[in-house]
């Protein structure tokens, strides 16, 4: 467990200064699209980013998923082959998903469902559906054989070349056409990058049938699963779009960014770090080893989503306002907490899924997310309509508790590793006493500058709260920083 904990600490602290560097990213586009773009405007983006992540999603084949779940297998026997299969059945499947793509909005444009804008914008976005379907399966190639440089490198140039590109365009032409457009050849240039950096090995053609039928029996069902998810999470948004407007859906994203880019932030690093480690485990059946990492996994998990959802909750106000604009600054104030919440739980989604993807049940995993979207879209359309934007919001929330739950049933049956319950409820009330310093702090202090403020006493508070009940984990970030 020493050699993985040493992993740990060293795939973390990279990931996690990688994560913070395409956070920032995010920290520069929001405020300049919020305020270039109208809410309308603002809003039709949101759409459209959620439809095109649906296209990618459903039509990878779920190919992303095989090369995590089978690489190591194959890098045994028949390497060359399994990956060549994948990266042909990749572009074949971008291929596809482009003319299909192209096909319904032409649809849509002659029958006047669209206006000419729109559609013209539509037909722009379709070469970015092949650009990232190929663009996830190479990214997932070096990520399973654990190349951190050069993840970490085309991530950040994938992230920034599209920043760089579309606010240049954005600021010079103010329209969505130009930001897509920016976005397409930032893309597509790093994508040839990734290619001509293969070499050779990238242009042989090799195809197996067998293989792609094992990839797709394995991967297809967990590509519609995230498909499901992802219509399970973005229900709110298409459902407040047909009650309330473009408008609202902009002021409920406003929102939903704030907290999801810091909780994303924190998912992914955790992805990143452990999912390659377990996938190892998993296929040299090494139990023990698979069982530390899950509980360590879950552990400090905890200990850094309490309290990151409490911090989002109370700085709120001051950050949405600071993001986005003034415009946006009369949001619900329970809208955060209850979305920061949700938001946390889905984090948690490999663990509470873990059992079924090592049993390779992922039809199972599939059905369950199915009963769930249901649900969801029937809570969100009653709920919208009640209570508005924090309708939404409690609606995903309770899709959330409600997937822990039945994931957890199922994955605790198959994979009995330990649950840290001292540690969980510990994380808690750290958040509780985060809470407590922020809210009841002399309002003559708060009021030097709100947002510093709260930040500079929910880190001092969190860092004392850890040096009292649990020191050892102020070594273990200590030693997380300090191998940077």
């Amino acid at each position: 467990m020493i050699k993985a904990e040493n992993k740990i600490l060293k795939y973390f602290t990279s990931f996690f200064s990688v994560e913070v560097i395409l956070f920032v990213g995010s920290f520069i586009t929001f405020p300049i699209f919020t305020r270039i773009l109208t809410k309308d405007e603002y809003g039709l983006m949101s759409l459209i980013t959620l439809t095109l992540f649906l296209i990618v999603t459903l039509m990878s084949g779920g190919l992303n998923h095989s090369v995590l779940r089978f690489y190591n297998h194959y890098e045994k026997n028949n390497l060359s082959s399994f990956v060549e299969t994948l990266r042909l059945s990749s572009f074949i499947f971008g291929i596809i998903a482009i003319l299909l793509f192209v096909f319904i909005v032409q649809i849509l444009q002659s029958t006047n469902i669209i206006g000419v804008d729109t559609w013209l914008l539509l037909l722009l976005v379709s070469p970015l559906i092949l650009i990232r379907i190929v663009s996830r399966l190479e990214l997932t190639y070096l990520r399973i054989k654990q190349n951190i440089f050069a993840l970490n490198l085309f991530n950040i140039l994938i992230r920034y070349g599209g920043i760089g590109a579309s606010i240049t365009l954005v600021l010079i032409y103010k329209n969505l056409i130009s930001l897509y457009a920016g976005l397409c050849l930032a893309e597509l240039f790093i994508l040839l990058v990734i290619i001509f950096s293969a070499k050779k090995n990238y242009f042989k053609i090799s195809f197996n049938r067998e293989i792609l039928k094992e990839s797709l029996h394995y991967g297809i069902p967990l590509g519609i699963n995230a498909l499901f998810i992802f219509i399970m999470t973005a229900a709110d948004k298409y459902v407040i779009g047909y009650f309330e407007g473009a408008a609202k859906v902009a002021e409920y994203s406003v929102a939903f960014n704030f907290c999801n880019y810091a909780i994303e932030l924190l998912r992914n690093v955790f992805l990143y770090t452990f999912i390659p480690l377990i996938m190892s485990d998993w296929n040299n059946k090494d139990e023990k080893t698979r069982h530390n990492l899950l509980t360590h996994y879950l552990s400090s998990y905890f200990w850094l989503i309490a309290p990151i959802a409490v911090g989002l909750s109370m700085t709120s106000h001051e950050g949405i306002r600071l993001l986005a604009g003034s415009q946006y600054g009369t949001t619900n104030k329970y809208l955060v907490p209850v979305l920061a919440v949700s938001l946390g739980i889905n984090g948690l989604s490999f663990i509470y899924t873990s059992g079924l993807l090592y049993k390779k049940r992922t039809k199972l995993i599939l059905n369950i997310t199915i009963l769930l979207t249901v649900f969801n879209l029937g809570a969100n359309i009653v709920f919208v309509q009640m209570y508005g934007l924090i309708g939404a919001a409690v609606s995903s929330l309770l899709t959330q508790i409600a997937y822990l739950f039945i994931g957890g049933c199922y994955t605790f049956r198959i994979i009995k590793f330990r649950i840290p319950y001292r540690e969980i409820l510990l994380s808690l009330i750290c958040g509780l006493f985060i809470w407590g310093l922020i809210r009841f702090m002399p309002t003559e202090i708060i009021s030097i500058n709100p947002l510093f403020m709260k930040i500079s006493i929910g880190i001092s508070g969190y860092l004392v709260f850890l040096a009292f009940v649990n020191p050892s984990k102020i070594k273990e970030l200590i030693g997380n920083f300090g191998s940077a």
